[in-house]
């Protein structure tokens, strides 16, 4: 296994910044970890409009893009290239590439989730991720309902 500063201490920095997501924002994501800001949606409305996040890559370019989901039933989700919600065992070295397109401008913009949410308990912590070369870096934020 590939070690990115060790799978157990990703794990609790995932932990941990799902509880303070909302404590300091940004669109940028680090190694050490980044906390964006929540989303509060309207839980049926998403089924049309989708959450997106366009994150900033101050010059990276990654070689890999992942999208992973922490529901409060304790499941863990990972969201396949083309767009399921996949059982996840936290394992990075099976994180299933996005493969999402770079932006011109230096973005990536994350498709995060475009349906109905009304039968899901709520928060639902989100980690953004991509790899730079043996690095990983990663952000997360929580979907709250409105």
């Amino acid at each position: 296994m590939r070690k990115w500063g060790g799978r157990q201490v990703l794990l609790a920095a995932v932990f941990a910044l799902s509880c303070t997501a909302g404590a300091a924002a940004t669109e940028k994501l680090s190694t050490a970890g980044a906390a964006l800001a929540d989303v509060a949606v309207n839980p049926v409305v998403v089924a049309t409009s989708g959450i997106t996040r366009t994150i900033h890559l101050s010059g990276d370019t990654p070689t890999a893009t992942f999208v992973t989901a922490h529901l409060p039933d304790g499941k863990h989700l990972q969201r396949s290239n083309l767009g399921y919600w996949l059982p996840w065992d936290g394992d990075v070295d099976k994180l299933i590439d996005n493969r999402l397109p770079l932006n011109g401008d230096g973005t990536v913009t994350f498709k995060v989730v475009k349906e109905d949410l009304s039968d899901k308990m709520f928060p639902i912590a989100v980690t953004l991720a991509y790899t730079v070369g043996e690095q990983v870096k990663f952000g997360v934020f929580q979907i709250l309902p409105q």
